[in-house]
């Protein structure tokens, strides 16, 4: 089992135990991708889109779940993940267990259909990130498109999409930013052009 460190916030350095599926992929958000996420949305607030603390993180694919662990390291209210492989949920499952004293909700669910499991009444914001298997965008394009579009039509909350993606499909209302072999294909709800 590999693992990954946290790398900013209260956390800092605190490893994350990160399964590797049964497929013997592992998949996990590359440095420069997870700091380029982070910093984007430091500059949301910073410009007074956002309030991390009235904001909840989604992660569609949790993966190793480093991705909400860093935003409840960076003062998001809470983390919710939702990842279906059996092998990584009991992982994550584990993980969160240990960390009890942070608020983390774990879904055993496919994220196309509860993404909104992730909405209460409690925060203002919610941003989604999404880093879903690489076939995904060769077998599931369409799918994640509908994805997106539901969740860029929540109209009570203040809207953030993020997907980590190998190509970029030129969605209407998606910025997108290359980062190595990576973009990042970000919509926000305060100017849909970015």
């Amino acid at each position: 089992m590999k693992k990954l460190k946290v790398q900013s916030g209260i956390l800092k350095g605190k490893n994350i135990p990160a399964a590797i599926t049964t497929t013997a992929k592992e998949n996990f958000t590359p440095a420069l991708l997870k700091k380029a996420v982070f910093s984007l949305l430091e500059n949301f607030q910073l410009k007074g889109n956002i309030e991390k603390s009235d904001s909840v993180f989604a992660d569609l694919f949790a993966g190793s779940g480093q991705m909400a662990f860093e935003a409840i390291s960076r003062g998001f209210s809470r983390s919710v993940l939702f990842e279906i492989d059996p092998r990584r949920f009991s992982t994550l499952a584990d993980g969160i267990a240990r960390n009890m004293n942070y608020k983390i909700a774990l879904f055993k669910r496919d994220s196309f259909r509860y993404y909104k499991n992730a909405i209460s009444p409690e925060e203002k914001s919610v941003i989604f990130f999404g880093d879903p298997p690489y076939s995904f965008w060769e077998n599931k394009i369409e799918d994640l498109h509908l994805l997106a579009e539901k969740i860029i039509s929540i109209n009570d909350k203040k809207i953030i999409l993020i997907f980590q993606s190998p190509l970029n499909p030129d969605w209407k209302n998606f910025n997108s930013r290359k980062y190595g072999n990576h973009y990042l294909l970000i919509y926000s709800w305060f100017n849909s052009d970015n």
